[in-house]
């Protein structure tokens, strides 16, 4: 019972990442600008530096495929710190290291060339967002 209780303090405790940014008050998650009718800015941020490029990848074919497109190219990104290294944590400021990966996409219906990516692919190896 009481391993129980440690595990569900655990897991009520535990910061959602896959998530819009500002939602529920935490920093970490992604966002997206639309910059033109098949071009976006997205930007993804987590405390784990390998896991930026992956939300961002994720979010990246989630937009493709709630415009109907098949296909999204990263013609610009940057990947580095956030600027902000505190994160807000049951109303209590943490310091964290957050990193962030930020991009322009454009959506296509065919792969043109590098950093061309399918969008169900992506969702596919991307699995542990969903969780």
């Amino acid at each position: 019972m009481k391993f129980l209780f440690l595990l569900l303090l655990v897991v009520s405790c535990a910061t959602p990442v896959y998530q819009k940014i500002g939602d529920n008050g935490y920093r970490v998650g992604y966002e997206d600008t639309q910059l033109s009718r098949d071009r976006y800015q997205v930007r993804f941020v987590h405390t784990k530096k390998k896991q930026v490029y992956v939300g961002f990848l994720r979010r990246s074919a989630e937009i493709t495929l709630a415009k109907k497109k098949k296909f999204f190219c990263e013609i610009s990104s940057q990947t580095g710190k956030d600027g902000n290294d505190q994160l807000i944590l049951g109303g209590a400021a943490k310091d964290w290291s957050l990193d962030q990966h930020v991009g322009v996409i454009i959506l296509k219906n065919m792969s043109s060339g590098d950093k061309c990516y399918e969008a169900l692919e992506i969702i596919s190896r991307t699995k542990q967002f969903e969780e």
